[in-house]
């Protein structure tokens, strides 16, 4: 289920607790035009960030594989609606 951040709040404002330091989050108003994909964006970014937290492999190096994968994920989005 998708977190949608009200209308002109970041969907950083979310964000899981310890990552922001680790990887911080994108810029997706750079990226995005639209609400609901900025949200989704966020909301992709978020759980991917949860799970290499949680399974320790979340490391500063990877933030760009990740900003690809949530991109990724966004043209499946987009292609299947």
């Amino acid at each position: 289920m998708l977190t949608i951040a009200p209308k002109g709040v970041a969907n950083d404002c979310y964000p899981i607790d310890g990552t922001g330091t680790i990887v911080p989050n994108p810029d997706w108003m750079l990226l995005l035009s639209d609400e609901i994909e900025l949200a989704a964006a966020g909301e992709h970014w978020r759980r991917i960030l949860a799970e290499m937290k949680e399974r320790e492999l979340l490391v500063p190096d990877n933030a760009r594989a990740i900003q690809r994968l949530v991109l990724a994920y966004m043209v499946f989005d987009r292609c299947s609606s």
